[in-house]
């Protein structure tokens, strides 16, 4: 079965981790953590020519976390607990969205998600 969902720029990192949620890690996040971990990989994604260490400085430098919470509507004092939460569930770290997570998303732009269905055994 193919579904073709309609994306621009704007909207494609979130509609990304919505289709995602529905699996581990991203299925115990609450929404403004979705939200804030796909601005996060789209940030990581438009970063990816620099390295690991620029990444960081330029993601997590306080003018651009006062930009994103500003974008969200909620206080910088907000935005801090939501990247708290997500660290204490090795979302990230100092220098973006973890590896395991980032990687696929650096190596290529997503234009497609594949999904296999296993039945446990």
């Amino acid at each position: 079965m193919e579904l073709r969902v309609p994306v621009n720029s704007n909207t494609k990192w979130i509609i990304i981790m919505q289709i995602l949620d529905c699996v581990q890690p991203f299925k115990s996040l609450r929404p403004r953590e979705l939200e804030t971990l796909a601005k996060l990989l789209q940030l990581t994604h438009e970063l990816k020519n620099l390295t690991k260490e620029q990444r960081g400085l330029v993601i997590f430098h306080h003018t651009t976390k006062e930009k994103i919470a500003e974008e969200f509507g909620i206080t910088i004092d907000n935005f801090y607990n939501i990247l708290l939460s997500l660290r204490k569930k090795d979302l990230i770290d100092d220098y973006g969205v973890v590896d395991k997570i980032a990687k696929p998303f650096m190596e290529q732009d997503i234009t497609e998600i594949t999904f296999k269905f296993v039945t446990n055994a």
